[in-house]
């Protein structure tokens, strides 16, 4: 699945809605991590170091389709630069798309623009809830009691 750049492999997605609180309403998606590219030599202590900083690791590439057949996955840095080598000669790659790929599992929800969750206190608050659903060590009860604990136009309750 393909959403914006980002490149998924749904696991699991499920819809709340919470009975006339549409700001409350939202859809959770958890993705599957998936092979590297090839492109780069992410280590396992990268990827580890990446998922305690951040909660996931992640690589970035683009994809060029060179003729009618075949799509080639280019360096994120070839892609800023708009330029790759395809058989020994430079090609333009302007046309190319950006990808993300999750290399571990992924988590986050999608909820209205008004919601309580698309808030600063919520980004920083809810990483260890989202990290703890991946890693087995939190239910979606303990999630949903957080949920629960944001109000309309509020940051916090």
């Amino acid at each position: 699945m393909l959403v914006n750049f980002d490149q998924l492999k749904i696991k699991k997605i499920a819809a709340y809605h919470d009975g006339g609180l549409y700001y409350k309403d939202f859809v959770y998606v958890e993705a599957s991590g998936e092979p590297q590219t090839g492109l780069y030599n992410i280590t396992e202590e990268d990827k580890n170091r990446n998922v305690d900083t951040f909660g996931y690791s992640l690589e970035e590439y683009g994809l060029f389709r060179y003729n009618r057949f075949c799509k080639k996955t280019i360096s994120r840095e070839h892609f800023d630069d708009g330029a790759t080598v395809i058989n020994g000669k430079v090609v333009a790659v302007n046309d190319a798309e950006l990808r993300v790929r999750y290399l571990t599992d992924y988590n986050f929800i999608i909820a209205a623009k008004g919601s309580p969750y698309n808030s600063q206190n919520f980004s920083s608050d809810s990483k260890i809830y989202f990290d703890g659903l991946l890693q087995g060590t939190l239910g979606f009860d303990d999630f949903f009691d957080f949920l629960k604990s944001f109000k309309k136009r509020e940051s916090r309750g």
